[in-house]
């Protein structure tokens, strides 16, 4: 009679490393995850935006004077959908200028400013102004921003009695809505009065929305 052959043993399994039996039949996925795009730093905004991208916008990449940050909002109904949120002012000054006439002019040295974008911006501005001496009757000196040589905001006034005088005069020149590429300067004048000294001129810009 013959023997009945011993069936094969099954392959030993370590249970440390065996596969899960769930695993071969599904997969768990998670949600899905959109990576957020790299903050842009350049000299222009991006063509092509989309809604909440943001951007920093600089007049250099070298050596930038001002560091802008953007954040694009597509719901707005303004033309400006760019808007500010984050980066100090603009801010330079110099120049002087000895001067005794009523036509605004730009006083010697001073820094002028380019608007970099189409939009919406803020500008304060001030200087230091004095008299000669020697004058008899009340007079006016002024400082005024001029965007493309036509004024802008407030003129800020000195008004001295008689005899030397000086002092420090500031005032804004806000909501005002340039196009890209005008320039931006401050223009000294007096009315009817003695050869005044105009100097310490300053001036600080804020881009509160961009095209």
């Amino acid at each position: 009679m013959a023997k009945a052959k011993a069936a094969p043993l099954a392959p030993t399994v370590d249970p440390q490393t065996a596969p899960s039996p769930a695993s071969t039949f599904w997969v768990p996925v998670g949600p899905s995850i959109i990576p957020a795009p790299a903050l842009g730093y350049g000299t222009s905004l991006p063509g092509s935006p989309i809604d909440g991208q943001e951007y920093v916008l600089v007049d250099s990449t070298t050596n930038p004077s001002y560091q802008w940050r953007f954040r694009y909002n597509a719901a707005s109904t303004s033309a400006y959908k760019w808007e500010h949120v984050g980066g100090a002012p603009y801010v330079n000054g110099g120049g002087s200028l000895n001067f005794a006439g009523a036509t605004p002019t730009v006083p010697t040295g001073f820094p002028a400013f380019t608007i970099p974008r189409t939009g919406f911006y803020n500008i304060l501005f001030g200087a230091f102004i004095g008299n000669n001496g020697g004058w008899t009757a009340v007079y006016a000196a002024t400082v005024q921003m001029y965007i493309a040589g036509v004024a802008v905001g407030w003129a800020a006034t000195f008004d001295p009695t008689t005899g030397y005088a000086s002092g420090s005069v500031s005032a804004s020149a806000i909501a005002q809505t340039p196009s890209a590429g005008l320039t931006l300067d401050m223009r000294c004048a007096g009315v009817a009065g003695p050869t005044t000294n105009f100097s310490n001129c300053w001036y600080e810009v804020i881009a509160a929305r961009v095209s």
